[in-house]
Parts: C-alpha cells; sequence; structure tokens
C-alpha cells in the first residue's frame, strides 16, 4: 500500500504542486485587493442583497446625490414615521405639489405653481346691526365708607318770643340763661302813649360799654298797661 502511495505522489508530483500554488494565488489574491478595484460592472446583478447588508452599513454619506429617486422607493415605503420634523423644505416639492397637500387649488397661466400666490385681499363688507343689549351685570360690593367731609355752617338756631306786661309805664322781660337776645320791643294797651325808651338790657340795667344783653325793656310815660317782648335764640 505504501508503495502504491509513493509511487502515486512521484507520478503526480508536478500536479499536486500546481494545485497547491492555484490555491494559494487564490486566496492571497481575496485578501490583497487593491481599494476600490471591485466596482458595480464587477458584481453581479442582485448578488448583493438586503440580507447581505449590515443594519445602518449605508449612510447618506455613502450615497451618491441624486443616486436615491422616487423609482426606486417602494410605494408607502416612506411615511411621516420616517420623515425628520423640520428636514422638508418646499424646494423639496414638485411644483404644485405642496399647494395640492393644503388644499390650495392651482389658477392662473402658471398652472399648479401658481396656486400657492395670496389673491388679493377683498373689499370690506358693510357694518352689521348693533346687537342687543346685554343682560345687566350683577351689582358689586360696596366700596369703603370715603374720609368725613367739613363741618357745614352752623344753622338757624330756633327763635321764641317772651313777653311781660306791666300796670306801670316800664315793662322788661329777659331771655333765657341759655340764650340770647336779638331785638325787642313794646306796646301799651291805652292810646296816645308813646315810646319813650326801648332797649337791650341785662340784670344790671340798660346794656352798655360791651357788655351781653340778657333782656328788653320799654318805657311809655303815663301808660298804666305796658307790655313788652323780646326775641330770644335758642342754641
Amino acid at each position: 500500500m505504501c508503495r502504491r502511495t509513493l509511487l502515486h505522489l512521484r507520478r503526480n508530483a508536478v500536479a499536486y504542486c500546481a494545485l497547491f500554488v492555484a490555491m494559494g494565488g487564490t486566496s492571497y489574491a481575496a485578501v490583497s485587493l487593491p481599494a476600490n478595484s471591485v466596482t458595480s460592472k464587477q458584481i453581479k446583478k442582485s448578488a448583493v442583497s438586503n440580507v447581505k447588508i449590515k443594519k445602518n452599513a449605508i449612510t447618506a454619506a455613502k450615497v451618491r446625490k441624486n443616486a436615491v429617486t422616487a423609482i426606486k422607493i417602494n410605494a408607502n415605503a416612506v411615511d411621516t414615521t420616517k420623515v425628520k420634523d423640520g428636514s422638508l423644505l418646499l424646494r423639496d416639492f414638485a411644483p404644485g405639489q405642496a399647494a395640492a397637500a393644503v388644499g390650495v387649488a392651482g389658477s392662473g397661466s402658471a398652472g399648479g405653481a401658481g396656486g400657492a400666490s395670496k389673491g388679493d385681499a377683498g373689499a370690506g363688507g358693510a357694518k352689521g346691526d348693533t346687537g342687543a343689549t346685554g343682560a345687566t351685570g350683577p351689582t358689586g360690593a360696596t366700596g369703603p365708607a370715603g374720609p368725613a367731609g367739613p363741618a357745614g355752617p352752623r344753622g338757624i338756631p330756633s327763635v321764641v318770643t317772651r313777653t311781660a306786661h306791666s300796670a306801670t309805664a316800664a315793662a322788661s322781660v329777659f331771655c333765657l340763661s341759655n340764650e340770647h337776645v336779638l331785638g325787642g320791643g313794646g306796646t301799651s294797651s291805652g292810646a296816645g302813649w308813646d315810646i319813650n325808651e326801648s332797649v337791650p338790657i341785662d340784670f344790671n340795667g340798660p346794656s352798655g360799654n360791651g357788655a351781653t344783653p340778657t333782656g328788653w325793656r320799654v318805657t311809655m310815660p303815663g301808660s298804666t298797661s305796658t307790655s313788652v317782648w323780646v326775641l330770644c335764640a335758642a342754641p
């Protein structure tokens, strides 16, 4: 058995050497390819599928600008949950597409793009009728009391008339102690008697020299029935 094996190796030594060299050369080529030497032309169509690409291995930086177009994206593959807020601008939409999204009808010679322009403001409408008066609101709380006003002028005191009668030619009458004299006078029941004296007096006689009068006196010479009265102001 050993002789047969040795004989086989001797007869096929060149073939085995060629096989080893070929296998070694292939392995070397597989691990030492220069950068960017494998392009899309060297890759068989559909050879690279989703299952052969690591998740998140392809980023925006690795995709050529405008390489991904609408026809390369499956219908409804991109929804609002896959679009970052604020990442889409008006220039990212086709003409008339943004206007249609917000329900603005296109018009004018510019076609769909014309719908995005704002129309002129309409004329102001006529003034409407005055509405009905609303219900009366509830009464507000009573405010605080205001400060006291200044004292008013002293009112007119009450005035009383006090009288006295005398069977002589003179008669006198006095106000009360809390009253003061305003004026006075007198009469006689007899005819032809002239008033000789009608003056304010105090308890000591005719009021004079600044003394405060307390009563009134009249004198009628010859009269035997003299009446006197005095006006007294009460506080």
